[in-house]
């Protein structure tokens, strides 16, 4: 036969405090004091967390981070936006060229002092006409090296910014490409563009897989002028201009766009806007547009104190940068952007040291990511 126990007031033997608890309908029960638990408070075996763990620092760090849940469990989510994720701190201007001669070399960009200096020839093999991007691991990919000043080539030379040095070739690209640019989605792909090919390779910076997706459907073309934001990439060859969806990877057409047929290039920012050039030819003096990365959207004119073309531009967090172009001849001159004021000036400490003249050459960023961020 089952035996009961009925409780309706539990006293303290030792300091003779009364906690009254009432047993409910449902099965609950009710305490009218506080409820100490020197051990762990169970719910269905497993112990109670009223939040998901929380770590102070090192790997899995929960600092800053949003609680979200997927409609039966909580958790911790880092929400870095695009302008936060990546604090860069320099640059790396590579390959480029001067006449028929076409260069291994490698500058350092340094953002904090405005300042550059010549790291010699890191990378496998010369260009000219080309571009670059990088992975989170810092490491520099220029697209493509021909070992010429104007050649079809699919050799991708890489180098380390971490270490600044070579690291010998890549995965080779689908399409064998001169004068190209590129459309980065931030640290997932480079998307090259140029060579009379209206269809970028599609490169993965995290793996080095490469395919090749869909054009806009214009005639495409070599030069054409490339930039990049949170949302999407922006193409200008000639009379083609398009934006490109990362999320669909998919073309709509730009309307109103600068008047740049290619030849001279874009300096892409991290706060939503890119720099334009607005007239054709390999150098040009007319004044710059500021252009909205997700809508193409002409915000504002920047003047130009002279001439630039084919010019080597890089990022960083509160300038932009440039090192080496051609106003007549290809040149080393130096430059940068002043987003505060969207002003640009030309800064001999930011001339390119080495080659004697280094226009149309890739540069890469170099930084550190935020707990989280992994690109967009």
């Amino acid at each position: 036969m089952a035996s009961e126990i009925r409780v309706d007031r539990i006293k303290s033997t030792a300091g003779g405090a009364i906690v009254n608890a009432t047993v409910n309908n449902d099965g609950s029960i009710s305490f009218g004091g506080n409820v100490d638990i020197g051990g762990n408070l169970l719910q269905n075996g497993q112990p109670f967390a009223a939040l998901p763990d929380q770590i102070a620092s090192g790997e899995g760090a929960t600092v800053g981070a949003t609680l979200k849940s997927d409609g039966t469990n909580a958790y911790w989510e880092i929400i870095v936006d695009f302008a936060e994720g990546f604090a860069i701190t320099r640059g790396y201007p590579a390959a480029g060229y001067q006449s028929g001669n076409a260069w291994r070399n490698v500058n350092r960009c340094q953002h904090s002092t405005f300042s550059i200096s010549n790291l010699g020839d890191l990378i496998d093999r010369s260009d000219a006409y080309t571009a670059g991007a990088q992975n989170s691991a810092m490491k520099a990919y220029i697209y493509c090296t021909g070992n010429n000043w104007n050649t079809d080539s699919n050799y991708v030379s890489t180098f380390s910014m971490a270490t600044e040095s070579n690291t010998g070739a890549s995965t080779t690209m689908a399409t064998s490409r001169n004068r190209t640019s590129i459309m980065k989605r931030d640290f997932r792909y480079a998307y090259v563009c140029g060579n009379n090919n209206d269809s970028p390779d599609k490169f993965d910076l995290v793996t080095d897989a490469v395919s090749t997706i869909g054009g806009s459907g214009g005639s495409g073309g070599n030069n054409p002028a490339c930039g990049y934001g949170e949302e999407n990439g922006m193409y200008k060859q000639g009379g083609n201009a398009y934006l490109f969806s990362w999320e669909t990877e998919s073309w709509s057409s730009w309307g109103s766009s600068p008047g740049t047929d290619g030849t001279n290039k874009t300096m892409s920012s991290r706060r939503g806007f890119s720099y334009w050039n607005t007239a054709g030819g390999y150098q040009t003096n007319a004044a710059m547009q500021r252009r909205d990365t997700k809508t193409g959207s002409n915000q504002a004119s920047v003047s130009k104190p002279g001439a630039t073309g084919e010019e080597t531009f890089h990022t960083g967090l509160d300038y932009g940068f440039m090192n080496g172009m051609y106003n007549g001849a290809q040149n080393n001159t130096g430059g940068y952007f002043t987003y505060s004021t969207h002003t640009f000036s030309f800064q001999s400490s930011l001339n390119r040291q080495g080659p004697g003249g280094t226009a149309s050459g890739a540069a890469m960023e170099y930084g550190t990511l935020a707990t989280g961020y992994t690109g967009v």
